[in-house]
């Protein structure tokens, strides 16, 4: 072990920085897919992922995609060119240990996925000049966009809305990120007059580098009022979630961090406030993962006390601006305690996650609370599995992907009693990752709006039909194990 530390420190002491307005390059850059069979075998890859954070300079060390947690987790790795050696020293020669080679060259991959980004919405518009499309929504969804870009696209959603429906929609601040990004949250309420509508918060773009995120949920928001509000777009079912639920959706939740990933390193993963450098090193390193940084169970397994990590949970619960605003709202909001579901969208892996995340084999009480979240899961990813045949795992997030303490699914849930509380890891399952191509941001849309009315569709069921839970829950998902 000694041996391939030295040789991976000896890599490390060549680095690339990011300069100015410079976006970074990875090229040469190297993405594998590590598989550990064995529990020393998982050991080994957190052991890599602890040492070699790839800050405070993103050519420092190496980037993981994902945590690596316990055995038969699959963790995705961007390896810099002067580190594939080593890396694959202390990897690959593991028998406990599959290694492959995703992308030998991940620079040109990013580099593509850029220019699709600028050219794609150009090769829409030409496309929309000879077909006429039966589903116009209210935003041509062929762009990931930036920060001003996505609160222009929200204030449009909204006057649109209530041209539609007068005061059904409002834009709300309700806090701003550490460099002065606004936070905003679109309201869709049929009827703000009554008081015992039930609520439904979705929020996107918690992490930086989940592009795919924020795009989704601005789609849904789109389909939400045109399909719903449009007479000429009515779909009864959409039409039946606007006069049965208030709808409070936060698009954007990392705006700092989001930008960044844009102008400068396009896999950040943290917002960007300041922080102090590792304890026993010269290291500055900046960001909060907003996602570690919640009340609930904070500071345990799947988070990082190290500054320089991109699971950096912060120096105490909702101790990030951000979490902070998201917090005094939602508590705000469910006074009344008429938040129904919390749904968190991320990226990627395709999974439909409940609670608990912060530990493994720890669920809901009573048991029935943990089985019937199970079944809005189960019906949730059966439902976008029918739509484009993407296949989701369910379950929570510690039992099928990685222990992660401090997280708002389990806040929701723990701290504010939300009945149903889920968060939704988008496609793709890694062959594009965090790359998915400007193209799919339609498809993954459609896909998420209808996994969401299915969804609702189950917890309505659930909250009505004593007999649902028996006969349809229980004969099609584990929940009795719970």
């Amino acid at each position: 072990m000694k041996i391939w530390l030295l040789l991976i420190a000896a890599g490390l002491l060549i680095c690339q920085t990011v300069q100015g307005n410079k976006t970074f390059s990875f090229e040469g850059y190297r993405l594998y897919r590590a598989d550990p069979f064995t529990k020393e075998a998982a050991a080994v890859l957190r052991s890599l992922h602890d040492a070699y954070p790839s800050e405070p300079e993103p050519g420092l060390g190496l980037t993981f995609f994902n945590y690596p947690s316990h055995r038969n987790v699959k963790v995705d790795i961007l390896v810099p060119p002067r580190l594939v050696s080593a890396f694959r020293k202390a990897v690959a020669g593991r028998p406990d240990i599959q290694l492959e080679l995703l992308h030998r060259n991940y620079g040109r991959v990013a580099a593509q996925a850029d220019r699709e980004n600028r050219q794609f919405p150009r090769l829409m518009k030409r496309l929309r000049r000879a077909v006429r499309r039966s589903d116009q929504l209210i935003l041509n969804h062929n762009q990931y966009l930036r920060y001003d870009q996505l609160l222009e696209a929200v204030n449009t959603l909204a006057q649109q809305c209530n041209l539609l429906r007068s005061n059904t929609c409002r834009q709300q601040e309700i806090g701003s990120a550490y460099e002065g990004r606004k936070l905003i949250v679109l309201r869709i309420e049929k009827s703000q007059t009554d008081k015992q509508k039930r609520k439904v918060w979705i929020d996107g773009g918690i992490h930086a580098r989940e592009w795919i995120s924020p795009a989704t949920v601005l789609y849904m928001a789109d389909v939400l009022i045109s399909k719903g509000l449009n007479r000429r777009m009515w779909t009864p079912e959409v039409v039946a979630l606007l006069d049965y639920y208030d709808f409070l959706m936060l698009p954007l939740y990392n705006p700092d961090g989001y930008e960044y990933s844009h102008s400068h390193y396009r896999f950040w993963r943290k917002n960007r406030q300041t922080n102090g450098g590792h304890p026993s090193q010269s290291r500055v390193c900046r960001g909060v993962d907003l996602n570690r940084n919640y009340g609930y169970k904070w500071g345990g397994s799947g988070s990082s006390s190290d500054p320089c990590q991109d699971n950096y949970r912060g120096t105490g619960p909702f101790s990030a601006m951000e979490s902070a605003a998201v917090k005094r709202f939602v508590e705000q909001e469910n006074s009344d305690k008429k938040i129904l579901l919390f749904l968190s969208y991320h990226s990627y892996g395709q999974y439909v996650l409940m609670p608990f995340g912060f530990k493994r084999g720890a669920y809901p009480r009573p048991a029935l609370s943990a089985g019937k979240m199970s079944c809005v899961a189960f019906f949730g990813s059966r439902e976008m599995f029918s739509t484009n045949h993407r296949f989701y795992i369910h379950g929570t997030s510690a039992d099928v992907l990685y222990e992660a303490s401090g997280g708002s699914d389990d806040w929701a849930h723990g701290s504010l009693e939300v009945p149903y509380s889920l968060t939704v890891e988008l496609p793709d399952d890694g062959a594009y990752g965090f790359l998915l191509p400007p193209a799919y941001i339609r498809n993954v849309g459609s896909e998420a709006v209808r996994g969401l009315l299915a969804m609702l569709r189950t917890i309505h069921d659930l909250e009505t039909n004593t007999n649902f839970y028996r006969t349809r829950c229980l004969a099609h998902t584990a929940a009795s194990d719970y």
